[in-house]
């Protein structure tokens, strides 16, 4: 058992970091979970040290460190991703609606930053009213992007939210 000089609890051995600066097996003087929010507190307060910090290491080196944080932590990382999904549909969405839009050529390279986040809307504006109505919602084309007479463009104005019934009952005709 060893006590925290922060805190000023006993706690086992393995609540404390290890020493790597010293060659005898030694233990930090404050406790892991008073180290982690001293460093929370120091990060917070320090934006530029850390920044400055952070740039000096190299790009090699700071692929290898994130590598091994993410071997080290990917069970954690597994279910942020999967939370971070579950309540991000309709950005999901609209990442693969302009996957698809940019396989076929169909998303202008004239849109700009504002057009595109217009667009994320729509689908965000759709995974909201299916939460709120208990309705399935698509976001639709109003002229498709593969039409056999006109092809459309993945852009804003061209878009339009409707219920998936509704949606797959027309199937890909053109609006009038």
């Amino acid at each position: 058992m060893k006590n925290c000089i922060k805190c000023k609890i006993e706690k086992d051995f393995s609540k404390f970091y290890k020493r790597k600066d010293h060659k005898q097996m030694s233990y930090r003087s404050c406790c892991i979970e008073c180290c982690n929010l001293m460093t929370k507190k120091y990060r917070k307060n320090n934006p530029d040290k850390i920044k400055e910090i952070v740039s000096k290491i190299d790009k090699e080196q700071r692929k290898i460190l994130d590598k091994t944080y993410y071997i080290k932590n990917r069970s954690k990382r597994k279910k942020q991703i999967k939370v971070w999904c579950k309540n991000n549909q309709g950005r999901l969405n609209a990442a693969g609606a302009k996957r698809k839009a940019a396989k076929i050529r169909a998303t202008p390279s004239w849109l700009t930053e504002e057009h595109l986040k217009e667009i994320e809307r729509f689908y965000i504006e759709a995974k909201e009213l299916e939460k709120l109505n208990n309705i399935k919602y698509h976001v639709d084309h109003i002229i498709p992007l593969q039409g056999k007479i006109v092809s459309g463009l993945h852009v804003p104005w061209n878009l339009q939210i409707l219920k998936a019934k509704d949606n797959l009952s027309k199937g890909n005709r053109h609006n009038e």
